[in-house]
């Protein structure tokens, strides 16, 4: 039987970055596979907040990304052979939410980089692409670059391809939810899990970045939206490939319930 655990750590090129993107809990038995900017923040909070034995306290939002502070298991912490059973067969709900390229591309522009002049990922990106500090890279210019650069689009995880960062070519994705349903997808989910659907913990009271209006409506502009879609050409099949193998939210439902 092929080992799933070298696969996926070949496939994100770190052992580390597989063992944070993927979070394991045992009874009952579920994996989810963290996707950046795709509400992953909340989604932690949530599962966190609802199995921690005391309670799940954040003193700061980075926290949440935190392994330390967060009691679902890496990888790692999983016997061997419970792990095989949890990443392929039914032991498990393995799960992951997707989202709009556009949408969380914005959005990552809007977090990371549009006057984040302190930000890790925009002194990373800037470093690798020779720019001034204080230059401010524009939402197009930026996906012009994503575009043109691969490896400037896969340079860092919250705007690198979601294909690649769920391993949606290596999981056996029981469920598939998405961002823009995420209130309801996450309730059918975490309902099939814990057999009740799960609080929803709003991470929003921690300051947590919201994208300014301006900056949705460029979702609108034809220019970035086509090279959105050059960009992120296999963002957009996948989520096709989701759509015609059941695994959205509401096709699954209906599947375990037919």
């Amino acid at each position: 039987m092929p080992n799933i655990a070298k696969d996926l750590t070949e496939h994100y090129g770190k052992w580390q970055t597989y063992q944070n993107a993927f979070h394991i809990w045992e009874d009952p038995a579920f994996v989810y596979v963290s996707n950046p900017k795709v509400v992953c923040s909340s989604t932690k909070a949530s599962l966190n907040s609802f199995i921690a034995p005391e309670g799940f306290v954040l003193s700061r939002p980075a926290e949440v990304h935190q392994r330390k502070y967060n009691p679902m298991l890496q990888p790692k912490e999983v016997q061997g052979w419970k792990l095989g059973k949890y990443l392929r067969g039914d032991a498990a709900t393995r799960f992951t939410f997707v989202r709009d390229p556009m949408d969380r591309l914005i959005s990552a522009y809007s977090s990371k980089l549009h006057r984040q002049i302190n930000s890790s990922q925009r002194k990373a990106l800037y470093l690798y692409l020779g720019l001034d500090s204080d230059y401010e890279l524009d939402l197009v210019e930026f996906a012009e670059i994503v575009v043109a650069d691969p490896v400037a689009r896969d340079l860092d995880p919250h705007w690198q391809l979601q294909r690649h960062r769920i391993a949606f070519d290596i999981i056996d994705y029981t469920v598939i939810g998405n961002a823009r349903s995420w209130n309801a997808d996450f309730a059918a989910i975490t309902t099939r899990v814990f057999g009740k659907p799960v609080p929803t913990f709003d991470t929003r009271k921690f300051g947590i970045h919201v994208t300014p209006p301006d900056l949705h409506a460029m979702a609108s502009d034809p220019k970035l939206r086509q090279l959105v879609r050059q960009a992120y050409a296999a963002d957009y099949q996948m989520l096709e490939e989701i759509e015609a193998r059941g695994l959205g939210v509401s096709d699954w439902q209906m599947r375990k319930t037919g």
